[in-house]
């Protein structure tokens, strides 16, 4: 399914709707239903003239079908929106080694020590935040995430309480860039050997 955070405009919603409509299959089923309507169908048992009812068979075909479209993308979207981890809570904690604990809800069940990049909108772009190893599930259903990397900016933020968690995306995979981020913040780069002496 196509992502749905960058689609703005009529034209791309009609896009992603229509995407699973305009298949050769579905050409040639309208096609054989219509004319065999045409065949099947004595001009003395209707009103319609055969043209007509040729329209009506396809109009009536493509609005069934486009019904269908419409169900199954809006379940994807319902499917991706519900089973996709929140974040709910970001608790002062060191019971992980580290000074806050992130809690995360979830839908489907995510395995003990996956890594979960958390993102959110600056300035109308989409950046990366923090990595977070799911360490544990407590009594209440939530998931226990250890923040082994969280930028100096949202950390600040985020410790004085200037986050809605609702702000938060939980991302199962994570980017090489934001993974290279974390890296050269838990060892920094070495410079030159000149630099080393």
């Amino acid at each position: 399914m196509k992502d749905l955070k960058n689609k703005k405009s009529a034209t791309d919603f009609l896009q992603l709707i229509f995407s699973s409509f305009f298949r050769w299959w579905w050409a040639v089923v309208t096609a054989v239903v219509t004319f065999a309507s045409w065949q099947l169908v004595s001009r003395d048992d209707i009103l319609l003239t055969a043209p007509m009812f040729i329209i009506l068979i396809l109009i009536g075909s493509v609005l069934l079908f486009l019904a269908l479209s419409v169900g199954y993308q809006g379940w994807l979207i319902y499917q991706e929106h519900f089973t996709r981890p929140r974040i709910v809570g970001f608790l002062k904690c060191d019971i992980y080694d580290d000074d806050h604990v992130f809690l995360l809800e979830s839908d489907i069940d995510i395995a003990q020590g996956t890594v979960i990049e958390l993102k959110r909108f600056h300035n109308g772009v989409e950046v990366a935040i923090a990595l977070v190893e799911i360490r544990e599930k407590n009594s209440k259903g939530q998931y226990q995430a250890d923040p082994f990397w969280i930028s100096p900016g949202p950390h600040r933020e985020l410790t004085m309480g200037q986050f809605v968690y609702s702000e938060i995306e939980a991302e199962p995979l994570v980017k090489r860039r934001t993974l290279q981020n974390a890296i050269d913040y838990i060892i920094p780069p070495r410079g030159d050997a000149h630099e080393q002496e």
